[in-house]
């Protein structure tokens, strides 16, 4: 096995990197594909989904399924899309999780960084007396809801590269007031509710207004 790559698996048939989650048959983490478009303009245009989301464009585009596609993460995990493999061999989207350096002022409150001093191209300094401050960014598509498939996901994530390879630390993640879902995965992962930002904290889409819960790990 290549080192580089533990704890990722190859695809014996198409070279592709991928990650088992515990517990859930039949689902993977594999990098994003070109192929992913169509199913994340579907997932991303469902109610269910944008309406809890603060930084996707709505109505949401396949130029922005591209754009995001052809991105090339820094210090990230390279398996962030999640699918559900069938018995013969195809899979379909489900969902995807991504660990980045955080930015939002939200997240960075009560540390010495701002979101101006992050700069448009942030990156990581891993110093063990200060820590840089990391955050998530994830989806499953309604489909999936209720299965506890992000809660994994999460959890294999940071464990497996996200703590050992990517050096992280120090967690905040925020969920809008009212997503339930999104603080039941943060207490199964056992982060502790930081602070909760009143209303009219945030702008979504420039239309509404919502407060922000916010919840915190350090490792």
């Amino acid at each position: 096995m290549n080192a580089q790559l533990h704890p990722l698996e190859l695809n014996p048939a198409t070279g592709e990197p991928f990650l088992h989650l515990p517990g859930k048959e039949g689902l993977v983490l594999t990098p994003p594909r070109m192929t992913d478009v169509d199913a994340m303009v579907e997932v991303f245009n469902d109610e269910r989904i944008y309406y809890w989301l603060t930084g996707t464009p709505f109505p949401y585009t396949k130029d922005n399924a591209i754009w995001w596609l052809a991105l090339k993460l820094v210090d990230a995990c390279p398996v962030s899309i999640i699918r559900e493999v069938k018995p013969d061999g195809s899979d379909v989207l489900v969902g995807g999780i991504d660990f980045t350096l955080a930015q939002r002022a939200v997240e960075l409150d009560g540390t010495a960084w701002t979101a101006e001093l992050l700069g448009p191209d942030p990156k990581p300094q891993r110093h063990a007396e200060n820590p840089d401050i990391w955050t998530v960014g994830y989806y499953v598509a309604p489909a999936y809801h209720g299965r506890g498939i992000m809660s994994v996901a999460f959890k294999t994530v940071l464990e497996q590269w996200g703590i050992p390879r990517m050096g992280i630390r120090k967690l905040r993640v925020s969920a809008l007031t009212g997503n339930e879902g999104s603080v039941r995965v943060f207490e199964k992962n056992g982060l502790k509710l930081y602070k909760t930002w009143p209303e009219d904290t945030i702008s979504v889409r420039g239309t509404r207004m919502s407060g922000v819960h916010i919840y915190e790990a350090t490792y």
